[in-house]
C-alpha cells in the first residue's frame, strides 16, 4: 500500500512510536491496535499476523 509509518499511526488513530515498536519489534500490539490496523490495511487477519 506504500503507507508511511506516519500515516498508518495517524490513521489508526496510534501513536507514531507505538507503530515503530511494533514493527521493530520491541512491542507486541494490542488486540485493539491490531483491529485498527486491519482496518486501515483492509487486509486479511492471516496476512496482518504473518507480518507479526
Amino acid at each position: 500500500m506504500k503507507l508511511t509509518q506516519e500515516r498508518l499511526a495517524e490513521d489508526a488513530d496510534l501513536a507514531l512510536r507505538y507503530i515503530q515498536e511494533i514493527e521493530a519489534g520491541e512491542k507486541g500490539p494490542s488486540l485493539a491496535a491490531l483491529l485498527r490496523i486491519r482496518k486501515v490495511l483492509r487486509c486479511r487477519w492471516d496476512n496482518l499476523l504473518a507480518k507479526l
